[in-house]
């Protein structure tokens, strides 16, 4: 029994051979359990679907940075009125998670779409709220483009989801068809 990771290569090998996905799962399940070698296959996308769908991840990768780089600015004068050590730390903190969502999506990672889309949909509500504390042209221009931004945000990384990896259900579980068996 490998790691998973060296079953995600297995299968990013066979996708690239030209290999169905039917034909690389009947070759794993003799190494892999069932469920993982199903899992991880449901969630990889193939080559041809990345190219496709390039210009909709890098419109979602740029989003993710305006959004960083908005969360920057707005947090640079409480972080400058704080201690200066711990300004620091949190400048470096402040967008490891974005980070994290940034590598995902540039690396097609399945769960990084739903995590972001759902990340995403939670921020909603703090965009929404700060429309009523907004006082200045600048600040209320923020907003919008945070509410665009974060709209975008969660329908592009949905799309996505669906386009890349349309073998999943929408929590990411290996779809089934009518008589159990797994849709590759």
């Amino acid at each position: 029994m490998r790691s998973n990771k060296e079953l995600r290569l297995e299968i990013e090998r066979g996708l690239d051979a030209g290999q169905s996905k039917v034909a690389i799962y009947a070759s794993l399940l003799d190494e892999y359990e069932k469920a993982t070698a199903l899992g991880i296959l449901a969630q990889t996308s193939t080559r041809d679907l990345q190219q496709k769908y390039r210009i909709a991840n890098n419109t979602l990768i740029g989003l993710l940075v305006c959004i960083t780089a908005i969360k920057i600015i707005v947090a640079m004068p409480l972080l400058l009125s704080i201690n200066p050590a711990a300004s620091a730390l949190l400048i470096l903190l402040l967008p490891a998670l974005n980070l994290f969502l940034i590598w995902g999506v540039a690396n097609h990672k399945a769960a990084v779409y739903l995590f972001a889309a759902c990340l995403s949909l939670s921020a909603l509500g703090n965009v929404v709220d700060a429309f009523g504390k907004s006082r200045t042209p600048l600040i209320i221009t923020l907003n919008i483009a945070s509410l665009v931004m974060v709209v975008a945000i969660i329908f592009l990384a949905i799309f996505l989801m669906r386009k890349l990896f349309p073998n999943t259900t929408f929590f990411l579980q290996p779809k089934r068809g009518a008589n159990e068996q797994p849709l590759l």
